[in-house]
């Protein structure tokens, strides 16, 4: 969503962009579904596409300004854009991948050991991203290469499908295994780590200075924690 546009991406190959009364402003098609959001700044949608190209489109009418080369595989989530006109996204094919975003030309590509399923994280021109081989990289986002990796676990039962989250100089991430973990921001040195009784899929996600971890087949729905992982509370819901 945008100041004055409501962006939906769809299964069906159509990004429709509405008024904030809901009203179809203009749609766009692109040759395979979309499973990412779209990011945006005042001029341009950036759509990430299952069909392996990213599309820089006019905000107000929603016309083709350019559309990326095909990068080889799919790219299922929201691009990230930095101040100085750059986008990163993450491939099934699996890379991380910076493109221009007045041109939709690459910029440099890191390959991965997995897909990189969701959105990259920036800090201070550092990028953060996980992929489904269990792997977490700090990348330089001037030029792709890689600062320092961190892969806790190896295996198909410990794959990273969410986004990390930066909280002061530490990152934070789930693995499907059921665990959190902590490791410093500067060098992917582990901090600490909490195991769950359940698979982790989503999250975890800030709320003041509260990191909140959703659980899938538990009683809990939330637990909240503090940022050294001591559990402040959980929530239950009523039958």
């Amino acid at each position: 969503m945008t100041n004055d546009r409501i962006l939906a991406p769809s299964a069906d190959g159509y990004l429709y962009a509405l008024d904030l009364s809901g009203k179809l402003v203009w749609k766009y098609q692109t040759e395979h579904g979309q499973w990412g959001t779209p990011a945006a700044d005042e001029k341009n949608v950036y759509l990430p596409s299952m069909d392996h190209r990213v599309y820089g489109l006019d905000i107000a009418t929603g016309a083709l300004v350019w559309k990326s080369e095909d990068l080889g595989g799919a790219v299922a989530s929201q691009p990230v854009l930095d101040e100085n006109g750059t986008l990163f996204v993450g491939t099934l094919l699996p890379e991380v991948v910076a493109i221009e975003k007045n041109s939709g030309k690459i910029v440099w590509r890191t390959a991965t050991a997995g897909w990189v399923w969701a959105s990259p994280v920036l800090k201070d021109s550092i990028l953060y991203a996980a992929d489904l081989s269990g792997t977490v990289y700090a990348m330089q986002a001037s030029d792709g290469s890689v600062l320092w990796k961190y892969q806790p676990v190896a295996g198909p039962k410990n794959t990273i499908s969410s986004s990390p989250l930066i909280y002061g100089d530490t990152l934070y991430f789930v693995s499907e295994n059921g665990t959190l973990y902590a490791v410093d921001l500067s060098n992917g040195n582990s901090r600490w780590n909490k195991p769950f009784t359940v698979k982790l899929y989503g999250g975890p996600f800030l709320a003041g200075d509260k990191l909140l971890i959703g659980h899938l087949g538990a009683k809990e729905l939330i637990a909240a924690l503090d940022s050294s992982g001591n559990q402040i509370w959980e929530f239950v819901p009523e039958k």
